[in-house]
């Protein structure tokens, strides 16, 4: 039994063998790299260790953890840069009598517009030109569920910046509920579209019956009837649609004005509009 017993502590030793001491020649660095911080910045590490010192002010922009981990919630203004705008989501968050915090809700992909940035600057040298926000503050936006955004809590509402090139419809925040297509107004680069449910055509001049395509798939070419136009791209260049036009495009997305609406609209890029169908 002994001699198991030594084989059995043998075997403990070589499994989680001994840490080595540590070398005065590496204590001496340490505590030269400690001192070198000293002489360099004094005041700034010592402010949390002298009694009644107090620590250098931090900026007035904080970002800490929200409520929930989903996003951040940030002290401070916000200015959004380029063609940025910054889009309330929700609503402000409530407390009942009995101290329970409700969370805000916000309507899926909609918002609020808060501010707006300078615009993007397009172009190089003597021809760098600012192309503008096309929306104002007070619009609410539609914006793509494909956009790529943070969001972030801001005086306990949570908001986003969100770019002017994701958005796919904008309206009077005071419109009624539901919304009509005359309601709608399209952003930059973009026209909105109401779907001819009556045929579609492939790329082969085939005619597919109702439902043979997917919209927006771009397996075959669409035909609807314009039903707003956006600002252009490029400023003072002409969009070449007008509202009424009858047009084949490609690639949109779909704009939801209210459940029970039979009719469906889409946003479709100036540039995958590919013709128009003339009377």
């Amino acid at each position: 039994p002994l001699q198991h017993l030594q084989q059995q502590q043998q075997q403990q030793q070589r499994r989680c063998p001994r840490r080595a001491p540590v070398a005065a020649s590496h204590l001496a660095a340490l505590l030269a790299s400690v001192a070198a911080l000293l002489v360099r910045r004094p005041a700034s590490f010592l402010a949390g260790f002298r009694p009644g010192a107090v620590a250098p002010e931090r900026p007035s922009l904080l970002v800490r953890f929200a409520r929930g981990g989903e996003g951040r919630s940030v002290d401070g203004a916000v200015e959004p840069l380029g063609s940025h705008l910054l889009v309330r989501l929700g609503l402000a968050e409530k407390t009942t009598q009995g101290g329970i915090v409700l969370p805000s809700r916000r309507r899926p992909s909609e918002g609020d517009v808060v501010s707006i940035g300078p615009g993007e600057v397009r172009g190089e040298g003597a021809d760098a030109a600012v192309t503008p926000v096309a929306v104002a503050a007070g619009r609410r936006v539609m914006y793509s569920k494909y956009a790529s955004f943070t969001p972030f809590e801001l005086e306990g509402v949570e908001h986003a910046l969100i770019r002017e090139d994701d958005l796919v419809a904008s309206f009077d925040s005071s419109a009624p509920r539901p919304l009509k297509a005359a309601d709608l107004s399209a952003p930059r680069g973009r026209a909105l579209v109401r779907l001819d449910e009556s045929k579609r055509e492939t790329e082969g001049g085939l005619l597919l019956s109702k439902g043979a395509a997917e919209e927006g798939s771009g397996g075959a070419t669409t035909l609807g009837v314009v039903v707003a136009v956006g600002p252009s791209d490029v400023d003072g260049e002409d969009p070449e649609l007008a509202i009424g036009d009858r047009v084949y495009f490609k690639y949109g997305e779909e704009v939801q004005l209210s459940s029970s609406d039979k009719e469906k609209y889409m946003a479709v890029r100036f540039r995958n509009c590919i013709a128009k169908v003339l009377a």
